[in-house]
């Protein structure tokens, strides 16, 4: 029985072409767009915190010191600056004020602002009739001036500054392409549905076209996957690649903490693909001194301005944004009754401030998709797929980790959205193709990525559209 290296070899014309990655990436760029135009500004999750933080860049003003009025940026601003660098870029290119027009955007405290006096002077103010408060049905988190994205004034800017989250997402996807080429060589039909069920989730799209750091380290952490699985089929591992998967995780973490789960998994890898454990054991040493040498900086620095060896700033936030804090005596009442149920429907569809949620039959269609991942663990599925040994565990660990580092996040502060569990997004999808390859006909399968396509137009055209601009 062949391996998976010799597959490849032997059937390289059978893979996904080049081609279908611009189609999709095409037909993603389309739909990223249009949702960048349908949602105002800051009507996404933190997305005023995020345009706080890429402010302060522009203005020259430095990273944000949280226990600083004049340098926070809310609860964004204990994050590392990697993904800010851009969009501070573009709005130092297109608005000669650096968003000095737009004065109040902190949402902290929601009921505080809700009932301050509306000011013209000083937008975008807080909207009364929100959701969120239960005395309206306006999505809308802030009042913005009429006429739309396209209307002049300050708030035209930040549209422009989404196109880097969009051009994040377009590297994920390519990422994405080549990681199921490697998991999945010669299965031209696996590859399309595993991209089509990343480029078409309508939440991944909703986050692509919004301010948010989230962005990037799902990027970084695919193409870190991507590294990995390459590692598995290939030949021994090597100083130099050692030292890139190191780059990776340094620009990770100097994208979002979060990255940090994969280091157990990716460490395996190298430590399974060495000659030796010595080997091994200094392979993991380099790429591990070169992600510290990149990024210690960053948390060191949070640790010096917050004391208390607070690197993350989370003792820090704990204090200052106690709402955000989930106290020990909810943690039960918390996982057993929201947290799966937001989790799930915000990992596929649930836009705005999370206000905005997609009908039952559509959350029906993808917790279908969602549990054909586990339909990867029999053994039909394994033959069928012929993995090099530690494929499969690599995906799994992935997922299974990320969730993990999720769950023991919110066990401090409140933050059940699936966009955190997008990091392994990639692994997801390659586990919900491999279990219906074997188990879903293939007409069915080649029909999903259009199917999925219609979806994500309903989600925008059906949903969003008729909500924002009916």
């Amino acid at each position: 029985m062949t391996g998976l290296t010799g597959t490849a070899r032997g059937s390289a014309e059978t893979d996904l072409s080049w081609s279908w990655l611009v189609a999709v990436s095409a037909c993603f760029l389309l739909l990223s767009l249009t949702s960048n135009l349908l949602f105002p500004a800051f009507e996404g999750p933190d997305e005023p915190s995020h345009f706080q933080y890429a402010r302060l860049l522009a203005q020259g003003k430095g990273l944000p010191v949280q226990t600083d009025p004049r340098r926070s940026a809310d609860t964004e601003g204990f994050g590392p600056p990697l993904y800010y660098l851009v969009p501070a870029a573009i709005l130092r290119a297109i608005d000669p004020h650096r968003g000095e027009g737009i004065r109040r955007i902190g949402v902290l405290d929601l009921n505080g602002l809700a009932r301050q006096v509306p000011d013209n002077r000083l937008p975008p103010r807080m909207n009364p009739g929100w959701l969120e408060f239960g005395i309206g049905t306006e999505p809308d988190l802030f009042i913005h001036p009429p006429g739309g994205p396209t209307a002049p004034g300050p708030e035209r800017v930040v549209h422009w500054m989404r196109l880097f989250s969009t051009c994040c997402a377009m590297a994920t996807l390519a990422a994405l392409f080549l990681l199921a080429r490697e998991v999945a060589p010669g299965r031209k039909e696996l590859q399309l549905t595993t991209l089509a069920l990343v480029a078409f989730n309508p939440q991944f799209i909703h986050l692509s076209a919004i301010l948010n750091n989230d962005n990037l380290v799902i990027a970084i952490a695919t193409a870190t996957l991507l590294c990995a699985a390459r590692l598995l089929r290939g030949a021994p591992l090597t100083a130099r690649q050692s030292l890139f998967l190191g780059v990776l995780f340094g620009a990770g973490m100097l994208a979002k903490p979060n990255m940090l789960f994969l280091a157990m998994p990716v460490g395996l890898v190298v430590w399974y693909r060495s000659p030796s454990p010595g080997a091994g054991a200094r392979h993991i040493a380099v790429a591990a001194a070169t992600a510290t040498l990149l990024s210690s900086w960053y948390y060191g620095r949070n640790a010096w301005l917050y004391g208390n060896l607070d690197f993350l700033g989370w003792k820090t936030r704990a204090a200052m944004h106690p709402f955000f804090v989930l106290r020990p005596e909810h943690r039960w009442e918390f996982f057993t009754g929201d947290f799966g149920p937001l989790l799930f429907t915000s990992y596929w569809g649930r836009f705005g401030w999370l206000t905005l949620p997609l009908p039952w039959w559509q959350y029906l269609a993808y917790g279908m998709l969602s549990a054909a991942a586990l339909l990867s663990l029999f053994p039909p599925a394994a033959s069928g797929l012929r993995p090099e040994p530690g494929m499969r565990p690599l995906l799994w660990g992935t997922v299974i980790l990320n969730l993990v580092s999720l769950l023991a996040f919110n066990m401090i502060f409140l933050a059940e959205q699936g966009r955190l569990l997008y990091p392994s997004l990639g692994a997801f999808a390659l586990l919900m193709a491999i279990g219906m390859e074997t188990f879903v006909p293939l007409r069915v399968r080649q029909l999903l990525p259009a199917l999925l396509l219609l979806l994500a137009l309903y989600s925008q055209w059906g949903i969003i559209r008729p909500v924002y601009f009916g």
